[in-house]
Formats: C-alpha cells, sequence, structure tokens
C-alpha cells in the first residue's frame, strides 16, 4: 500500500527558536527530533550529544562549509530547498564517497491568513520548490547518484490561528506523494507538515490547542 493504515509520527522541534545545551539534552531524552538552520545549531546539538541520525538540517542558504560539516558528522537529513543546493549536496557527499538522505521542500500553494513576513506557503515563496515544478523536476532529484530520497517538506507560515490551511497543504502534499509514485514508481516514507500555530499576544487572539491540532493533523493525513 502507498501509506500504511497506522501512521507512525515524530514531533521535530525548531532548534532556532531556543537552543542551547542542556535544552538539547532534554530533547533527546524525549525522543524529539531537531530541526536545525545552521551550522552552528548542529554543533550546539552534537556538543550535547544529540543523536545526528535525528537532525534535520534545514535552510536556504546553506554555505559549502555548513553542508560539509553536516555530512561529516552523520546528521540524518538534509533538507533540500532549492536546485544550487541539490547540486552542492550531492557534489560533497560523492566528494566523500557517501551517500545522504534527503527531503525536499516544497511550497504548496496556500496562502494563509498571518503577516506577509511570516508567510511560507504560497507560490511565489523565497523557500523551497512551487509543487507546480515538482513533476517535472522529480528526475533530477532521482539522477543524483549520492543521493537518497526520503520524503517531502513543507512550511506555510507562522503564527496561524486556522487549521484550514494545513488540510489544504495535506491534500497538496499527498496529491503530489501520489503523482511521485504514480510516474516515478518512487515511495515517498516521510511527509514532514511545518507551521507555527499561534500564540495569545492579545486579547483577541484564539489560539487552538496543541493537543486538539496534533489530533486533526493526524486525522487528516490518515484520510
Amino acid at each position: 500500500a502507498l501509506v500504511e493504515a497506522d501512521i507512525d509520527y515524530e514531533v521535530i522541534y525548531a532548534g532556532k527558536a531556543f537552543l542551547v545545551q542542556a535544552f538539547c539534552k532534554i530533547l533527546a531524552e524525549e525522543g524529539f527530533g531537531l530541526d536545525a538552520s545552521s551550522g552552528g545549531e548542529i554543533y550546539s546539538a552534537l556538543a550535547a550529544g544529540f543523536p545526528a541520525k535525528r537532525i534535520y538540517f534545514h535552510g536556504n542558504n546553506k554555505s559549502e562549509e555548513e553542508i560539509s560539516f553536516a555530512i561529516e558528522n552523520n546528521v540524518g537529513t538534509i533538507v533540500i530547498d532549492n536546485r544550487n543546493e541539490l547540486e552542492s549536496v550531492n557534489r560533497i557527499a560523492g566528494g566523500k564517497k557517501c551517500l545522504i538522505n534527503i527531503m525536499i521542500r516544497v511550497t504548496p500553494g496556500v496562502d494563509t491568513h498571518t503577516h506577509s513576513k511570516i508567510r511560507t506557503g504560497q507560490l511565489d515563496s523565497k523557500f523551497g520548490f512551487p509543487i507546480s515544478e515538482m513533476k517535472d523536476f522529480f528526475p533530477e532529484i532521482l539522477s543524483k547518484e549520492n543521493l537518497i530520497y526520503k520524503g517531502l517538506h513543507c512550511h506555510i507560515g507562522s503564527q496561524l490561528f486556522e487549521t484550514e490551511p494545513y488540510f489544504l497543504a495535506i491534500e497538496e502534499m499527498v496529491q503530489l506523494i501520489k503523482i511521485i509514485f504514480k510516474e516515478y514508481q518512487t515511495k515517498t516514507e516521510y511527509l514532514s507538515l511545518g507551521g507555527g500555530l499561534g500564540v495569545k499576544y492579545t486579547d483577541r487572539d484564539k489560539p487552538v490547542s496543541i493537543k486538539d491540532f496534533v489530533q486533526q493533523i493526524i486525522k487528516k493525513v490518515k484520510k
């Protein structure tokens, strides 16, 4: 089956929110994954003994030094944000004679009711590959001999109070998973659904409870 009846899920903490070694140890103890968006965040996590295999290296402006550092330290997954990065990661991994797990960041074309500076899911976002281009671009991803395709990632924005944009993003991403499977006989093992739930800054803000949100997301993915 393309999707198993039971869906395993992992909570992945965004290191850019707050990351010191003591907190990395707590994340490790609790079984979290870690989104790292810089070489410094990777360094802090590794120095604290955080498992490298549970680190996901994000960002749309990774330097070659940071990519090399991540690969040398066996970071579990690099999330590819653009074509230049795809080429760089493949070349650097080849030079080190190793294979690297990758996920692809996709902009699902979902707009959100939040501040324009923290919207990230629309098609003209500077982050990731437009979903409309993925079908034709996917063979290039598969052609990279040093990269192992594992899955897709999206992030639709921050400070969000509505669940509907997440549901729309799920529909778009699962449809893309189907297309990849049908056209290229390639299974997508992981789907990473990013986006920041809103917090209460003013009396008018009505945040969704984390528990309700997670239950709704899991239910929608299974459906």
